[in-house]
Order: structure tokens, then C-alpha cells, then sequence
């Protein structure tokens, strides 16, 4: 008797990455020749999608995850580009939320209900080598910081990480066309 076998492969890339860089919550230790650096900063911020993009996620085949200091979000993909061509206006929002000991440790204001800090790909503080999505380069500032009733995060948090499907420039898009461009954002946050 003949067994058929099908393998069905599924593949994902990334959408894009946001690297979260804090040195109050680096270590680094020796292996080898080579310096390990690890982050606990997802110890004190929660990361997840709001709704609106929960939705977009799950008709999309998109998905996320984070650890150590890196957001992750990827897609399924075919052999050029997503699987399912993506809305050219939608955005994908994160929410962030924080423990106490993360504004202990950070140069950011505890700004209460009536501001969150936005960080976006409109921003566009980089280059191809640090693209980062806060308002200026040498880190979150006070500048990051709007008022909450523009941002109009579905629940309280600190912040928001909006990521613009049609953003066109070249070092802050994250398609060009129906091409993964797969783009990785920094957030610097400043010790206290």
C-alpha cells in the first residue's frame, strides 16, 4: 500500500521590527570573542495591537511577538510579497503600556490620561542604518509626547507605535508596491 505525503509550506517574513534600546535594562556578558547583550525592558512594557489591528492581523495573516528588546511583526508570504495584498491607507497600532519601574528608570514624563507618547514611521529622525521613529534621534523626548485626545488610543497607556502601510520613503516604508521591504525601527529611550 502507497502513502501519499503532501508538505505544505507556509512562509513568513517580516513586516517590520522595533527595536526598543534602554541601557538601564541592558546586561552583557562574555561569550567567546563576542559581547552577548540582552534587554529585560519587556519586564516593564507590555506591547499588543489594538483592535483595529487584531482585525487587520487576523484577515491579513499577519502576526507579531516580542522579546529581549525587539518587536516583531511578520506576515505570510508568497515568493514576491504578502500573501494577501495589505490596504494602502491602514496602519498598524501598537499599544504600549508600562510598570511604575519603567518611568523610574527612564527619562520620560509620567504623562496621566490627557497625553501618550506617539512614535510613528512619519517621523523620520534616520537613516538607512537607524530609522528611528521618535520625533528626534538622540531619543523619546518630551516632543514624542501629544495630546491624547489626537492620538485617541482605545484605552489608557503610555504610548502608541503607529507603522504607516503607505509611507513611501525609502528608508521608513515598509512596501514598495507589493514588495517587502522589511524595515527595522529603533525607539531610544534615555536613562534617568
Amino acid at each position: 500500500m502507497a502513502t501519499i505525503v503532501d508538505t505544505i509550506m507556509t512562509t513568513y517574513q517580516e513586516l517590520f521590527t522595533v527595536r526598543l534600546d534602554h541601557v538601564a535594562y541592558e546586561t552583557s556578558f562574555q561569550v567567546g570573542p563576542d559581547t552577548i547583550i540582552t534587554s529585560s525592558i519587556l519586564q516593564d512594557l507590555t506591547i499588543q495591537p489594538d483592535t483595529v489591528t487584531r482585525e487587520l492581523f487576523k484577515n491579513n495573516s499577519i502576526g507579531y511577538t516580542c522579546g529581549n528588546n525587539m518587536i516583531i511583526c511578520f506576515l505570510r508570504k508568497n515568493s514576491s510579497g504578502p500573501y494577501i495584498t495589505l490596504p494602502s491607507l491602514g496602519t498598524i497600532r501598537l499599544l504600549i503600556k508600562n510598570k511604575n519601574d519603567f518611568i523610574k528608570k527612564t527619562d520620560v514624563k509620567a504623562a496621566g490620561s490627557d497625553k501618550v507618547y506617539q512614535f510613528t514611521n512619519k517621523s523620520k529622525t534616520g537613516t538607512a542604518s537607524n530609522r528611528f521613529i521618535t520625533v528626534n534621534s538622540t531619543g523619546v523626548s518630551d516632543d514624542d509626547l501629544m495630546l491624547a485626545s489626537t492620538v485617541k488610543a482605545e484605552e489608557p497607556c503610555f504610548g502608541v507605535i503607529d507603522i504607516f502601510i503607505n509611507i513611501t520613503d525609502n528608508f521608513y516604508r515598509i512596501l514598495d508596491g507589493n514588495t517587502l521591504e522589511s524595515p527595522g525601527f529603533i525607539i531610544l529611550f534615555n536613562k534617568k
